[in-house]
């Protein structure tokens, strides 16, 4: 579910993205749809990324499914940190596998 070659993510970079992005989403207080998308535009802007390969594993993580009707950080606004943390940390672990 992690590998999306239009968005060029494999198993390997879905697990970096995700390792990189849990501290930050940890730190993170305001779990809002525009704070997160500003974080995380940060980190994209920060490491060169394009947009999607970045959300396409944290929505994966999230949702637990390829296709939703929302982005990642509007699922993990209305998830909740405690549940979008859970479910990255869960993501993290099954690519890890």
């Amino acid at each position: 579910m992690y590998v999306h070659k239009k968005m060029k993510c494999t198993k390997e970079t879905s697990l970096e993205v995700l390792k990189d992005v849990l501290p930050l989403l940890e730190a993170q207080e305001d779990f809002s749809n525009d704070a997160l998308f500003e974080l995380l535009s940060g980190y994209v802007n920060e490491k060169g990324y394009k947009t999607g390969f970045v959300m396409w594993p944290i929505r994966t993580a999230a949702s637990g499914k390829q296709m939703t009707p929302a982005g990642a950080t509007e699922i993990m606004e209305v998830l909740g940190k405690e549940e979008s943390l859970k479910r990255i940390r869960k993501g993290i672990e099954k690519l890890s596998e």
